[in-house]
């Protein structure tokens, strides 16, 4: 295991959505995805684009929104161990809100085979 991994496998462990993984579960997806980092007000996906991801925030903020009657609408916000875009779990799906950093952070980011 690299050292990348190793450290992407320990931020995993907080991860709510992660808890019933066992340690070498985690150790092999944290192989499967990859972390990113993103700035404060970075878009990280919008109303309407393909839901290929699920996100596992690692690091900051993130802000989901979606925009009625022109006007944007804060639904949720998000700090380190939460998830979002589960929507990508299922092939065929588009995001319902977009994803914005509120800070500089990073998250792990997994991509659904089916939609590659």
């Amino acid at each position: 295991m690299t050292r990348e991994s190793m450290t992407v496998h320990r931020l995993l462990q907080r991860a709510r959505i992660l808890d019933l993984f066992t340690e070498s579960e985690l150790e092999g997806l944290a192989q499967l995805g990859e972390e990113r980092s993103f700035d404060t007000g970075q878009l990280l996906f919008r109303e309407g684009e393909p839901a290929e991801q699920l996100y596992i925030l690692l690091h900051g903020q993130v802000k989901l929104s979606c925009i009625e009657r022109g006007q944007e609408l804060d639904l949720q916000r998000h700090h380190p161990g939460d998830h979002f875009a589960p929507v990508a779990l299922v092939d065929g799906h588009t995001c319902y809100t977009r994803a914005v950093g509120l800070s500089f952070g990073k998250v792990f980011v997994l991509s659904n085979p089916g939609c590659a």
